[in-house]
Protein backbone atom coordinates (compact mmCIF):
# COMPACT_ATOMS: atom_id res chain seq x y z
CA UNK A 1 0.00 0.00 0.00
CA UNK A 2 1.48 3.25 -0.65
CA UNK A 3 1.05 6.01 2.03
CA UNK A 4 -1.03 9.06 1.51
CA UNK A 5 -3.36 6.57 -0.97
CA UNK A 6 -6.53 5.11 -0.37
CA UNK A 7 -8.13 2.58 -2.79
CA UNK A 8 -11.26 2.35 -4.10
CA UNK A 9 -12.41 -0.79 -6.37
CA UNK A 10 -14.60 0.27 -8.73
CA UNK A 11 -16.92 -2.21 -10.91
CA UNK A 12 -18.36 -1.50 -13.61
CA UNK A 13 -20.66 -3.81 -15.87
CA UNK A 14 -19.84 -1.65 -18.69
CA UNK A 15 -16.06 -2.25 -18.72
CA UNK A 16 -15.53 -5.47 -17.33
CA UNK A 17 -11.87 -6.37 -18.60
CA UNK A 18 -10.46 -3.19 -16.75
CA UNK A 19 -9.50 -3.04 -12.94
CA UNK A 20 -10.63 0.24 -12.04
CA UNK A 21 -9.27 1.99 -8.99
CA UNK A 22 -9.68 5.40 -7.62
CA UNK A 23 -7.60 6.39 -5.26
CA UNK A 24 -7.84 9.71 -3.24
CA UNK A 25 -4.85 10.85 -2.13
CA UNK A 26 -4.91 12.97 1.19
CA UNK A 27 -2.59 15.49 2.35
CA UNK A 28 -0.05 14.22 5.17
CA UNK A 29 1.19 17.20 6.31
CA UNK A 30 -2.08 18.24 7.77
CA UNK A 31 -4.04 15.88 10.05
CA UNK A 32 -6.88 17.50 9.49
CA UNK A 33 -9.23 16.89 6.96
CA UNK A 34 -8.71 19.85 4.40
CA UNK A 35 -9.50 20.79 0.30
CA UNK A 36 -6.35 18.63 -0.20
CA UNK A 37 -7.85 15.55 -0.60
CA UNK A 38 -8.68 14.45 -4.66
CA UNK A 39 -9.20 11.16 -6.63
CA UNK A 40 -6.94 9.63 -9.28
CA UNK A 41 -8.28 6.79 -11.49
CA UNK A 42 -6.35 4.02 -11.73
CA UNK A 43 -7.11 1.62 -14.88
CA UNK A 44 -5.32 -1.87 -15.19
CA UNK A 45 -5.54 -4.13 -18.22
CA UNK A 46 -3.57 -6.75 -19.91
CA UNK A 47 -2.25 -5.73 -23.26
CA UNK A 48 1.14 -4.72 -24.89
CA UNK A 49 3.19 -2.25 -23.92
CA UNK A 50 2.42 0.00 -26.79
CA UNK A 51 0.58 3.27 -26.01
CA UNK A 52 -1.26 2.84 -29.68
CA UNK A 53 -3.16 -0.60 -28.26
CA UNK A 54 -5.27 1.53 -25.73
CA UNK A 55 -7.78 2.30 -29.10
CA UNK A 56 -8.29 -1.13 -29.52
CA UNK A 57 -8.14 -2.42 -25.50
CA UNK A 58 -9.57 1.01 -23.64
CA UNK A 59 -13.39 1.69 -24.18
CA UNK A 60 -14.38 4.94 -25.53
CA UNK A 61 -16.21 5.75 -22.54
CA UNK A 62 -13.15 5.94 -20.20
CA UNK A 63 -11.64 9.17 -23.04
CA UNK A 64 -15.29 10.70 -22.71
CA UNK A 65 -15.46 11.18 -18.42
CA UNK A 66 -13.33 14.92 -20.29
CA UNK A 67 -9.83 14.20 -17.90
CA UNK A 68 -6.21 13.48 -19.26
CA UNK A 69 -5.13 10.11 -19.53
CA UNK A 70 -1.63 8.84 -19.04
CA UNK A 71 -0.92 5.76 -20.01
CA UNK A 72 2.15 3.37 -18.44
CA UNK A 73 3.22 -0.19 -18.68
CA UNK A 74 3.80 -2.66 -15.77
CA UNK A 75 5.82 -5.89 -15.85
CA UNK A 76 6.91 -8.98 -13.91
CA UNK A 77 4.92 -9.65 -10.77
CA UNK A 78 6.89 -8.74 -7.78
CA UNK A 79 5.94 -5.26 -6.13
CA UNK A 80 4.84 -2.23 -8.22
CA UNK A 81 4.97 0.28 -5.90
CA UNK A 82 7.99 2.13 -7.37
CA UNK A 83 6.58 1.89 -11.38
CA UNK A 84 3.03 3.12 -10.65
CA UNK A 85 4.37 5.99 -8.40
CA UNK A 86 6.54 7.35 -11.35
CA UNK A 87 3.18 7.90 -12.81
CA UNK A 88 1.34 8.87 -10.02
CA UNK A 89 3.49 11.67 -9.25
CA UNK A 90 3.19 13.64 -11.65
CA UNK A 91 -0.88 13.05 -12.57
CA UNK A 92 -3.18 16.36 -11.64
CA UNK A 93 -6.49 15.86 -9.71
CA UNK A 94 -9.21 13.75 -11.15
CA UNK A 95 -6.87 12.19 -14.04
CA UNK A 96 -7.11 8.62 -15.59
CA UNK A 97 -4.04 6.89 -15.81
CA UNK A 98 -4.09 3.41 -17.69
CA UNK A 99 -1.28 0.56 -16.60
CA UNK A 100 -1.04 -1.99 -19.46
CA UNK A 101 -0.06 -5.09 -17.52
CA UNK A 102 2.06 -7.77 -19.10
CA UNK A 103 0.11 -10.56 -17.79
CA UNK A 104 -2.66 -11.22 -14.97
CA UNK A 105 -0.12 -11.55 -12.43
CA UNK A 106 1.11 -8.26 -12.88
CA UNK A 107 -2.52 -6.70 -12.53
CA UNK A 108 -2.57 -8.83 -9.11
CA UNK A 109 0.62 -7.50 -8.64
CA UNK A 110 -0.82 -3.84 -8.89
CA UNK A 111 -3.75 -4.13 -6.67
CA UNK A 112 -1.55 -5.07 -3.51
CA UNK A 113 1.03 -2.50 -4.25
CA UNK A 114 -2.22 -0.09 -4.53
CA UNK A 115 -3.59 -1.83 -1.06
CA UNK A 116 -6.27 -4.05 -2.64
CA UNK A 117 -6.60 -7.53 -1.84
CA UNK A 118 -6.60 -9.47 -5.27
CA UNK A 119 -9.27 -11.65 -6.14
CA UNK A 120 -9.87 -15.03 -5.32
CA UNK A 121 -8.35 -17.52 -7.75
CA UNK A 122 -11.29 -19.46 -9.37
CA UNK A 123 -12.13 -23.03 -8.15
CA UNK A 124 -11.12 -26.12 -10.13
Amino acid sequence: MIEGLTPRLVLNAELPDLVEIELTVTDLTNPEPSHDVFTLTVLLLVGPPDPNALVYLVPRAVFERGAPVHVGALTGADDQTEALLEILEVMAPSDIVVFLCESTLTVMAARQSLGLASPAAPST
